[in-house]
């Protein structure tokens, strides 16, 4: 109920700036890990497992709770402030409209990708991704996934929520899998959460 809420606030607040309609229908709750430190961060993102050319996120900036919009074919990110409100005893979230901004992310248009199965087990298999931002690039950007069944595509979820810049990139594994865990020499990814909305919550910006 309270990511319902979260919602609705969101519909209140900045339903008069623009004539965008967003839907989200998919829930999920990430860490990403420095392996060299520890040191992890924690989102939480919103999906439409019909359009992964927008998604939205949760987050923290000092002691600030934010939230961001990011349209990746328009390439611009609406920004909102977060408060807590506690109407009839329930605590609620008003999502404060901040502005918007143009994304600085520039399309590679020499982007190329493989993907290496690995092992498969019961409950999931392991591949690796090789992802080569150049061409005859020697040195690919490497991932080792951890890709769970779904009933859906579900892979735009990892490269939305963890291969910063790649997001916008055309990076897919067309089987009806999620990525559970990804690792590379940096970072670990973690799915700590994953759930379909029953109903497609909407609003517009």
């Amino acid at each position: 109920m309270k990511k319902l809420n979260v919602i609705l606030f969101i519909f209140v607040c900045v339903s008069l700036f623009s004539q965008k309609i967003y839907n989200f229908n998919y829930f999920t709750k990430s860490e990403i890990i420095n392996v060299q430190d520890n040191s992890i961060v924690e989102y939480t993102d919103y999906f439409n497992t019909e359009d992964f050319s927008y998604s939205m996120r949760f987050f923290k900036v000092k002691n600030n709770s934010m939230a961001r919009i990011f349209d990746y074919k328009n390439d611009i990110y609406y920004t909102f402030k977060i408060n807590e409100v506690n109407k009839n005893d329930k605590i609620y979230y008003d999502l404060n409209y901040q502005g918007s901004s143009i994304s600085t992310n520039i399309k590679n248009q020499n982007i190329s990708f493989a993907f290496i199965e690995k092992d498969e087990g019961i409950d999931d298999k392991k591949v690796e991704l090789k992802v080569f931002t150049r061409k005859n690039d020697k040195k690919p950007l490497e991932y080792l996934l951890t890709l769970k069944p779904s009933n859906k595509k579900l892979f735009p979820i990892f490269r939305i929520s963890f291969l910063h810049p790649l997001e916008n990139e055309n990076i897919n594994y067309n089987e009806n899998y999620f990525v559970s865990e990804a690792i590379n020499n940096s970072y670990k990814y973690v799915l700590k959460e994953n759930t379909m909305e029953k109903e497609i919550i909407g609003y517009t910006l």
